[in-house]
């Protein structure tokens, strides 16, 4: 990991760390995102990658999998799982993976036009996702209740990264050179969960 932390972009490349204690349908989720060419994997997540590759779309080159023997495990043997912390854990962006994954998703919804999704505070888990909706003007199209966007999403998805809570929206708060303002719809989700307001709200 050391050495191609440093390796991989000065060969020009880009790095992209993925998490083992993910499960197999997490790791397809980053692998199809990232566009991953090669896989350097530890002989000991071989069997964790293989079935990542396996949950890749038909159409999706999988990536070629290298695996990386380590000379000096016997001499210096992993640490015991119960000892290690969050500082062993080196992740590269993958908090926003799912964010990415979540929109796509969504946005191919043939009522919805945009999308933003930002995490809302949860008082079991913690966090969960929260989508703000714009949908196509279209009154020919039936318009989508939250639940219609909710059971989209869990047809396609994992369910853990199913939003919670669907806000429709005419647009979406955006700076002056047209980004979204996730920061100020993460403070609209706050408020939400605070108020206590659910799915399907217009605003």
């Amino acid at each position: 990991m050391y050495e191609m932390h440093f390796g991989v972009p000065m060969s020009g490349a880009v790095l992209n760390n993925i998490n083992t204690r993910l499960d197999a349908r997490t790791v397809a989720v980053l692998l199809k995102h990232s566009g991953s060419k090669l896989v350097f994997v530890d002989p000991a997540s071989l069997q964790l990658l293989h079935d990542a590759l396996r949950l890749l779309p038909a159409d999706h080159p999988a990536p070629r999998v290298i695996p990386m023997e380590d000379p000096y495990e016997k001499q210096f043997p992993p640490a015991d799982p119960s000892t290690l912390t969050s500082k062993d854990i080196i992740i590269s962006g993958g908090e926003n993976i799912s964010s990415v994954e979540v929109e796509s998703v969504i946005c191919s919804h043939p009522a919805v036009s945009e999308v933003a999704v930002v995490a809302q505070p949860d008082e079991f888990w913690g966090e969960t996702p929260c989508a703000f909706v714009v949908l196509k003007k279209d009154e020919a199209r039936a318009v989508p209740t939250g639940e219609d966007v909710i059971a989209w999403c869990r047809a396609r998805m994992p369910h853990y990264m199913v939003p919670k809570t669907v806000v429709f929206r005419a647009d979406l708060p955006r700076t002056s050179t047209g980004k979204v303002q996730k920061d100020v719809l993460r403070d609209i989700a706050k408020e939400m969960e605070r108020t206590g307001k659910k799915n399907s709200s217009k605003m």
